[in-house]
């Protein structure tokens, strides 16, 4: 997601799942994981970024998700404070 309008989801270019294969063995291995995506539900937008490390000793493995949908269906992913819940 290294669009030039981030709070914009794009119209098309959807897919319906992803997989990253990070085996112990690779060359490329890292122990964090950090991405982001746009993502379509068929009536709503939204984006969300996932972040994994997995080097706690002892175990678990951190994982932390942003996840922000427009329930309205409009693209516009912008957040508005005034419509905060408090609790």
């Amino acid at each position: 997601m290294a669009d030039i309008y981030p709070n914009e989801a794009p119209t098309q270019g959807y897919q319906p799942s992803i997989t990253i294969v990070m085996p112990a063995g690779a060359a490329s291995w890292t122990n964090s994981l950090s991405e982001s995506y746009y993502f379509y539900n068929g009536k709503n937008y939204g984006c969300m970024t996932i972040d994994i490390i997995a080097d706690f000793q002892p175990p678990p493995t951190l994982f932390d998700a942003n996840i922000y949908i427009n329930p309205s269906g409009s693209r516009n992913l912008e957040y508005d404070p005034a419509r905060q819940i408090n609790q």
